[in-house]
């Protein structure tokens, strides 16, 4: 650090005043925005919310839709669940089992829907939609 010395009384103030200038310099300088990453929570999440849409039936995880909107997958999930008060991973569950339940409704077999949205099994798809729904995905195409 810097001492008030008979020496050099004024070094404080100089190291003081260029440190000063630098820092001006530097916010006189406009930072360029990257067009291509969202700005704004709101945006965020928009854009986040659409390539969920977009990838449904691709074996989607966060992290996926968090390096779309170029931020870490913990800065997404905490703008996601601000702006629209739910989970991202319970939004992204939530879109594909309602595309699910429309293309049974469509008349799409239980075994193709199930490896559509890559389950290991039709038994686990049909579980998950039974605890989604409440009733099994046999029943779809019935209760319009």
């Amino acid at each position: 650090l810097f001492s008030l010395s008979p020496e050099k009384p004024f070094e404080f103030l100089r190291a003081r005043n260029l440190a000063l200038s630098i820092l001006l310099e530097a916010m006189s300088h406009q930072v360029q925005l990257d067009p291509d990453r969202p700005h704004t929570d709101q945006q965020v999440t928009e854009r986040a919310e659409s390539y969920i849409a977009q990838n449904l039936s691709v074996a989607l995880k966060i992290d996926d839709v968090a390096r779309h909107c170029r931020m870490s997958t913990a800065a997404l999930k905490k703008v996601f669940s601000t702006v629209t008060g739910r989970a991202i991973g319970a939004v992204m569950k939530e879109k594909r089992m309602v595309h699910a339940d429309q293309l049974l409704r469509q008349g799409v077999p239980i075994s193709d829907v199930a490896q559509t949205f890559h389950y290991s099994a039709p038994e686990a798809f049909a579980r998950a939609y039974r605890t989604h729904f409440g009733h099994p995905p046999s029943q779809a195409k019935t209760l319009r």
